[in-house]
């Protein structure tokens, strides 16, 4: 019975130590078939780096399989070591796993990683911004010592010129651009944008619309209905209480001005930096202008150039003293309307005259010039509304005509080049 026990005993501890002998024999085969000759057996201790899991404890798993994809090995046993990042401590951290998973995809050669980096002098060229210089690369992977020597100077940038010419909406610009790396060294606006040229509108169902002449743009409004309140004349006493009450209520209108009240001239900006649109009417509102061509040119530049001068508008727009079809006119040059109202449309200018009258000239009270302005307008998509804002009683007619616009659909609007041309026929 002793002699049994005994062999047990030397059995079992025959056992065990072939399975402590086995694993080294095991590591020993793979060496001798999976590393080059000469390599000597590189160790792997699972217990210094690897992934974190959720107890905080670190796992080797997964940067073992990772480095057995690298490597292409079929077999990956506990004593391959893989080189990686270290942390302050000089203990191998689970940046390894990251330096694997890199090898995995082929962003890194596992070369450098399993026999260390192949050093060589690679020269970096400069470029129009950055010095040149010669450094210690790896020829294998991105690694470099971070050295530089042999700097080389930075090169100039190679600038071409070019222009775009403006358009409605952007403006034209010089540019001076490297063509190698984009530097812009230079860049201004050499003319303004053009704004659209938009013909006049045009009424289809419940929409109207106006296009660009210059690029096509479109626009529509569903406010068919338009009202352009006109007035000449002024500037005069009642001037800026009417800009009060067309600031109040959002409306815009057209001033055909002149220079009968100087002591008035500095409302001509005030016209224009509320939005409202300014032409020409008269210097001197005297009828004698209609002597000759002459004559009502002189008067036409001087008032255009007080404009001008006041506010800065070149304005293209004009309405004749009395209307194109003024009759006064023949008393002093017979046929001066024919011939200046085409050669003005000649030279650039456009003229208006009216559709609607507010009869502000035969002595109506405030009440009934509004209501004679609103019989008027109504029925009608196109409106422009003769008035005189040298007038009290048709200053105070504006706000009831405005409320009875805005509470019927109709838009009130400054005359551009989109307000369709309501011009009478010359009869002299």
């Amino acid at each position: 019975m002793k002699k049994t026990v005994k062999s047990l005993i030397a059995v079992i501890f025959a056992a065990v130590f072939l399975i402590t002998l086995l694993p080294f024999a095991f590591a020993e085969e793979i060496n001798e078939t999976t590393q080059d000759p000469g390599t000597s057996t590189v160790e792997f201790d699972e217990n210094k780096f690897g992934d974190i899991n959720e107890d905080g404890k670190r796992t080797a798993g997964d940067a073992r399989l990772l480095l057995r994809c690298a490597v292409e090995l079929e077999i990956i046993t506990d004593h391959i070591l893989i080189h990686g990042d270290y942390d302050k401590d000089s203990q191998i951290t689970s940046g390894d796993a990251r330096v694997a998973l890199r090898v995995a995809v082929g962003l890194e050669s596992v070369f450098c990683i399993l026999k260390g980096h192949e050093i060589m002098p690679a020269v970096i060229e400069p470029t129009c911004t950055t010095e040149g210089y010669t450094t210690n690369k790896c020829s294998r992977c991105s690694f470099a010592d971070g050295s530089k020597t042999d700097i080389l100077p930075v090169k100039e940038h190679e600038l071409q010129n070019s222009t775009t010419q403006a358009t409605c909406t952007e403006d034209g610009i010089f540019t001076s651009e490297c063509s190698v790396c984009g530097h812009i060294a230079q860049r201004d606006i050499v003319e303004a944008s053009l704004g659209h040229s938009f013909g006049i509108w045009e009424i289809s169902g419940a929409i109207k619309s106006k296009t660009c002449k210059r690029c096509g743009f479109t626009e529509e409004s569903d406010k068919i209905k338009t009202v352009y309140l006109t007035f000449d004349d002024g500037p005069g006493p009642y001037t800026e209480k009417l800009l009060g009450y067309l600031r109040e209520y959002n409306v815009k209108a057209t001033f055909f001005v002149t220079n009968q009240m100087p002591r008035y001239r500095y409302l001509l900006s005030q016209i224009v930096n509320d939005g409202h649109a300014i032409g020409v009417h008269s210097l001197t509102h005297q009828w004698s202008i209609y002597s000759s061509s002459n004559s009502y040119l002189n008067d036409f530049n001087a008032m255009h150039q007080i404009i001008l001068d006041e506010t800065g508008v070149d304005t293209k727009i004009f309405r004749f003293p009395g209307g194109t079809n003024n009759t006064v006119s023949r008393s002093y040059s017979r046929g001066i309307m024919s011939s200046m109202s085409k050669s003005m449309l000649e030279w650039g200018y456009n003229y208006y005259d009216w559709n609607v009258d507010c009869y502000d000239t035969a002595g109506y009270s405030s009440s009934r010039i509004a209501q004679a302005t609103i019989n008027q307008i109504k029925g009608r998509n196109t409106s422009i509304v003769l008035m005189h804002d040298i007038k009290n009683t048709t200053v105070e007619a504006v706000k009831e005509i405005i409320r009875f616009g805005l509470d019927n659909g109709y838009e009130f609007a400054a005359i551009d080049e989109s307000t369709p041309l309501v011009r009478f026929s010359p009869v002299n």
